[in-house]
């Protein structure tokens, strides 16, 4: 994949700052595997850091997003008690079929919830899947489509049949030419085309761009 999957404002970590960022997602496979695999590379970037220094927590839930925020927020607060504290929460879930409510309050109530926590709290939402993160690697999508599409089409630019539940994404992407640089740009170009509608109908659109920036 050409480019970092580390901004490069994040680089100077390494010198200065602990990172220990909890994740929390509703998706059971696809979302946790990714993002275990750049907490691999992100550590590799930053192989100067002190073994120590980089740690994320991976946390499922079962559920739609507002049980996925209510739950983060749950996890967050327990931690805070026992004097764990985290750099940034990240929860993941995509619209999928769940209902317009759940998507959008999840979001506002987070963002809300943020407000002066001293921590990063931040969303990051696919409408209508994570899927369209992936193809952005390689294209720009800005039409709606069935999320069983994003399949094909991923199955077709992989050169084998994309699952949910493959683990060696990253490793695919680079094989098959992605560029996260791609994905960063067409992913902010969307949601800069869908800034003034509700998150729901934010689509295609998706704010996982937010962990690279």
């Amino acid at each position: 994949m050409k480019g970092s999957v580390w901004s490069d404002k994040r680089k100077s970590v390494k010198r200065r700052i602990k990172i220990h960022d909890l994740l929390v997602t509703n998706g059971e496979q696809t979302e946790i595997n990714y993002f275990k695999k750049l907490s691999e590379e992100i550590r590799i970037k930053l192989k100067t850091a002190p073994s120590d220094s980089i740690q994320f927590d991976f946390k499922f839930v079962k559920g739609d997003p507002l049980v996925v925020q209510g739950e983060a927020i749950r996890i967050y607060e327990e931690a805070k008690r026992n004097n764990l504290f985290y750099n940034n929460v990240w929860l993941i879930f995509d619209k999928d079929d769940f209902t317009s409510f759940s998507f959008n309050q999840a979001i506002l109530r987070t963002e809300k919830y943020s407000v002066g926590k001293g921590v990063q709290f931040c969303c990051l939402w696919s409408n209508q899947c994570i899927e369209l993160w992936f193809l952005l690697h390689f294209i720009k999508l800005s039409t709606n489509i069935a999320r069983k599409e994003y399949f094909k089409k991923l199955s077709k630019i992989l050169n084998v049949k994309y699952e949910k539940n493959e683990k060696e994404l990253v490793e695919l992407f680079e094989k098959n030419g992605g560029e996260l640089g791609k994905a960063v740009k067409y992913a902010n170009q969307l949601l800069t085309e869908h800034k003034d509608k509700s998150y729901a109908k934010k689509v295609p659109a998706t704010n996982v761009v937010k962990f690279f920036e």
